[in-house]
C-alpha cells in the first residue's frame, strides 16, 4: 500500500480553502447577522402593507359609494326635469295644442331655453304626439344608436311608462356619452304624447376624470359589463367590455346589492398588470361603479421598504462574511485536517496521521483519531483474515458437495468443476462484472446437486435411458432447487439450478420456459453443460474436439441455446480462456 505524506497545519493553509465546516460556520454567522434584520423588516413590511391595504379598501369603497350617489342624484335630476317638462306640456292643453305650446316654450326665455342652453344638461328635447310625430328643440343628433333609443323611449312611454336608457350611449357626433329619458304626457287621464330628452352625461364623465388620478381609475359599467363612462374616452368609443374579468363576475354574483374589494389581473400594452378593485351599485339603475387601483403604485412605499431591507441585509451579510471568514479559518483549519484524515480512513489509507499543533479540544480529537485509526486498521486486518478463512471454508464445502455429486456418476467425474470453469469464462465474455461471474461459477458448481435424489441404478446406467428413466432423470433440476432452498445465502443461485435444462424455444424442462424467460445464468450453464458433455469421454460417445462441439451447439441457436451465450463461448475458446484439459480447483471462482 502506497503511503501518503502527512500534511502539517502550516501547509494546509496553502490548499484551496473549501472546507464544508467553514461554510457551515459562515452560514451560522450569516443567519445570526441577517435573519433578525430580515424578520424585523418583513414584519414591518407586512404591518405597513396591511395598514395600506385597509386604508386603500376604505378609500376605494368611499369613492365608489360617492360616485354611486353622485350618479344616482344626477340621473334623478335629469328624470325630474323631463318629468316636469311633461307636466308643463300637460298644462298647455290637448295633443292638438302641443305644437303651439312647444313653440311658446321655445320662444320664452325661461324653462325650455334654460333646459337646452349651452350650460344646461340637455342637448335636445322632443315632444311626440300619439301618432309618433315629433317636434324638437336643441341639437339634432344623427347617431343611429341614439335615434334608435329615442324610438324605444317613445314606444315605452306612449304605453304609459317612463323610460331611461339601460346605459348612456356614446355619441360619435358629440364625442361623449348621452342619456335618453322620456315621460308620457297625459290629457284627461289618457296618454296623448311623449316628452323625451337627450341628456348630457358629461358631468359624470368629468367627475370620473377628476376622481381618477395616476394609478387610480373610476368608471361605470352596465349589467352586461360594457363600460359607458370612463376617463379614457377610447374605451367608450370601442365599447370596452369587462364581462370576462374576475371583478365583473364578482359583481354579477352580488346581484346588485353588495360592495366588495378584490384583486384581479388585466392585460395592458405593458403586459399583465395587477389591480385592487372595489365595486358598488347605483341604486335602481343596475349600473356598476368600479374603482380600481394599480397595486404597484399603492404599495410603492412598501416596495421601497423591502428594497431598503434587502440593501441593509446585504450590507450586514457582507460584514458577517468578512468577519466570519477571518475567524472561521482559524477555527476550521484544524477541523479540516481531521476531515482529511477521516476521508483517508474512508479510502482505507490507515497510514495517514493528523498533525494539529493545538492543545484545545480539536488537538485532543486529532490525537484520539490517530489512535482510533491504528485500532481500526488492526481490526480490519483481522476481519480480512477471518473473511478469507470463511470464504475458503465456503468454497471447500461447495467443492466437496460438487465432488460428491460427480462421484455418484463415474462417467461424469469432474463435470461440475469443468462446467463452472466454462460458465465463468462465458459470463466474462458476455460483459458480466466480477460479482456476476462469481455467481455464475457457484451456480454451475451446484447445477447437478439434484442428482443426489436420483436412484443410482438410473444415474449409473451405462446404456441409453428408457423414457421412464429419462423422466426420473428430468426431476433433478427441481430436486436441486428444493435442496438449496433452505440455505438463505444461496437463494440467488436457485433459478440457475432449476432452469439449466430449459431450451430457448420452450421445449426444455422442468417449466418449459423460453427465450428471455429463462434466467441468463441458466442459459449460460446450459451451453457450458452441453459443451462439456460433448468434449468428454462417455460410455455412449467419444469425446469431440472443441470446434466440432461448437458447431453442433451453434446449430441449436434459437432452439436449445441463446445465440449470445454461444457467441461468448466461441470468444472464450478463441482467447483460450477455455482449454480442453483438466481444470485445477484453484480455477473455480471465489465465493460471493
Amino acid at each position: 500500500m502506497k503511503l501518503k505524506p502527512e500534511i502539517p497545519f502550516r501547509d494546509a493553509i496553502s490548499q484551496r480553502f473549501d472546507s464544508k465546516i467553514l461554510y457551515s460556520l459562515l452560514a451560522i454567522l450569516t443567519v445570526i447577522a441577517t435573519v433578525p434584520l430580515l424578520l424585523y423588516g418583513w414584519k414591518s413590511i407586512e404591518l405597513n402593507r396591511d395598514t395600506l391595504q385597509t386604508n386603500l379598501r376604505e378609500f376605494q369603497l368611499n369613492l365608489a359609494r360617492s360616485i354611486s350617489n353622485e350618479v344616482s342624484l344626477y340621473v334623478d335630476s335629469i328624470q325630474n326635469q323631463v318629468a316636469l317638462f311633461a307636466r308643463v306640456m300637460e298644462i298647455g292643453g290637448a295633443a292638438s295644442d302641443f305644437n303651439s305650446s312647444f313653440r311658446d316654450l321655445r320662444k320664452g326665455e325661461g324653462g325650455l331655453a334654460k333646459l337646452i342652453s349651452d350650460g344646461g344638461n340637455f342637448y335636445s328635447v322632443r315632444v311626440y304626439d300619439a301618432t309618433g310625430k315629433w317636434t324638437e328643440a336643441g341639437y339634432s343628433i344623427e347617431d343611429r344608436n341614439i335615434n334608435a333609443d329615442l324610438n324605444d323611449a317613445f314606444f315605452v312611454s306612449i304605453g304609459g311608462r317612463p323610460y331611461t336608457s339601460q346605459r348612456p350611449l356614446f355619441s360619435m357626433t358629440l364625442q361623449e356619452p348621452v342619456l335618453i329619458v322620456a315621460y308620457p304626457i297625459y290629457w284627461k287621464g289618457a296618454v296623448t304624447g311623449v316628452a323625451s330628452a337627450v341628456a348630457s352625461f358629461d358631468q359624470i364623465q368629468r367627475s370620473l376624470v377628476e376622481k381618477s388620478r395616476e394609478g387610480i381609475t373610476a368608471y361605470l359599467v352596465d349589467r352586461g359589463g360594457i363600460v359607458f363612462a370612463h376617463p379614457d374616452r377610447s374605451k367608450l368609443i370601442a365599447q370596452y367590455s369587462i364581462a370576462e374579468t374576475r371583478i365583473f363576475k364578482e359583481m354579477k354574483s352580488a346581484h346588485g346589492v353588495a360592495a366588495a374589494t378584490i384583486p384581479f389581473q388585466e392585460t395592458t400594452p405593458k403586459g399583465e398588470v395587477s389591480y385592487v378593485a372595489t365595486f358598488d351599485w347605483v341604486p335602481r339603475l343596475n349600473w356598476g361603479v368600479v374603482v380600481q387601483v394599480e397595486e404597484r403604485r399603492v404599495f410603492y412605499s412598501v416596495d421601497q421598504m423591502r428594497r431598503n431591507t434587502v440593501q441593509w441585509g446585504l450590507i450586514a451579510l457582507a460584514a458577517a462574511l468578512g468577519g466570519g471568514v477571518f475567524f472561521a479559518k482559524r477555527l476550521s483549519m484544524p477541523i479540516q485536517q481531521v476531515a482529511i484524515g477521516a476521508k483517508a480512513l474512508a479510502n482505507k489509507d490507515f497510514s495517514h496521521k493528523i498533525v494539529v499543533r493545538s492543545r484545545n479540544e480539536i488537538g485532543q480529537l486529532a490525537e484520539t483519531f490517530n489512535i482510533m485509526t491504528e485500532e481500526i486498521h488492526t481490526y480490519i486486518e483481522r476481519l480480512k483474515d477471518a473473511a478469507e478463512e470463511n470464504n475458503q471454508l465456503f468454497l471447500g464445502s461447495i467443492r466437496m458437495l460438487a465432488a460428491a455429486i460427480d462421484e455418484k456418476d463415474p462417467y461424469t467425474h469432474g463435470h461440475s468443476e469443468r462446467v463452472a470453469h466454462y460458465s465463468t469464462a462465458i459470463a466474462g465474455h458476455m460483459g458480466m462484472n466480477h460479482e456476476e461471474c462469481e455467481k455464475v461459477g457457484i451456480t454451475a458448481l451446484l447445477h447437478d446437486v439434484g442428482k443426489i435424489g436420483i436412484k443410482d441404478n438410473v444415474l449409473r446406467k451405462p446404456d441409453v435411458l428408457t423414457s421412464e428413466e429419462f423422466e426420473m432423470m428430468k426431476e433433478h433440476p427441481k430436486k436441486g432447487a428444493t435442496i438449496m432452498s433452505p440455505v438463505r445465502q444461496l437463494k440467488d443461485i436457485i433459478p440457475g439450478i432449476q432452469h439449466h435444462h430449459e431450451n430457448y424455444d420452450g421445449s426444455g424442462y422442468p417449466d418449459h420456459l423460453k427465450g428471455e424467460e429463462i434466467p441468463i445464468v441458466a442459459r449460460v450453464i446450459a451451453v457450458a453443460d452441453v459443451f462439456d458433455a460433448m468434449t468428454t469421454e462417455r460410455p455412449y460417445q467419444r469425446a469431440m474436439d472443441a470446434e466440432y462441439a461448437l458447431g453442433k451447439i451453434a446449430a441449436g441457436i434459437g432452439k436449445r441455446f441463446d445465440g449470445r451465450v454461444v457467441n461468448a463461448l466461441e470468444k472464450a475458446l478463441k482467447s483460450r480462456d477455455i482449454k480442453l484439459e483438466p481444470v485445477p480447483l484453484t480455477a473455480i471462482p471465489r465465493a460471493m
